[in-house]
């Protein structure tokens, strides 16, 4: 499937009209969906609980809402910006954050905590933005090739191997 213009995942209507399979869960209802691609010029907002399966592709915009939670169980390939304001999980394979001519940025905004877990090798080949009250986790492994700013009240919470540029402190 691929997000056209502006797609909102906020509730069971909206997770079913994006081709995703809404689960009831009383307080933390979740939406599963297998093969995303956001396009170049799209923009898809996460406001709910979405676990993407089969491949999560960004090529345009990614913006989850305060209160989303996003759970990617298979590679992710980010060539667009992501503007994370809550929890995203990365539990894949292998994820690649790779950008060309200053395309590929993800920004961890306040709230907001990009956690790489459980065999996750992350290449960021673009930027990295840890604001004030962002936060990102590794666990297992990352590697720098490009920019990494973490700014005043920013997080970098390591404990998994670490290679290539170091991060930048603003």
């Amino acid at each position: 499937l691929t997000a056209q213009a502006v797609t909102v995942i906020s509730d069971e209507a909206s997770c079913t009209a994006a081709g995703g399979n809404y689960t009831p869960g009383g307080a933390d209802p979740d939406c599963g969906i297998f093969g995303y691609t956001v396009a170049v010029g799209d923009t898809l907002e996460i406001g709910m609980e979405v676990i993407f399966t089969g491949g999560f592709t960004i090529n345009g915009v990614l913006n989850e809402r305060p209160g989303g939670h996003i759970s990617v169980f298979e590679p992710l390939s980010n060539t667009g910006t992501i503007n994370l304001n809550d929890e995203v999980r990365i539990l894949g394979s292998s994820v690649a954050n790779s950008g060309t001519i200053n395309s590929g940025t993800i920004n961890i905004n306040n709230g907001g905590f990009l956690y790489l877990v459980r065999r996750v090798t992350f290449t960021n080949d673009g930027t990295i933005n840890i604001n004030s009250g962002g936060k990102l986790g590794n666990v297992f492994s990352l590697t720098n090739n490009n920019l990494i700013n973490l700014d005043c009240g920013g997080s970098y919470l390591g404990g998994g191997a670490f290679s290539g540029n170091p991060i930048v402190n603003l």
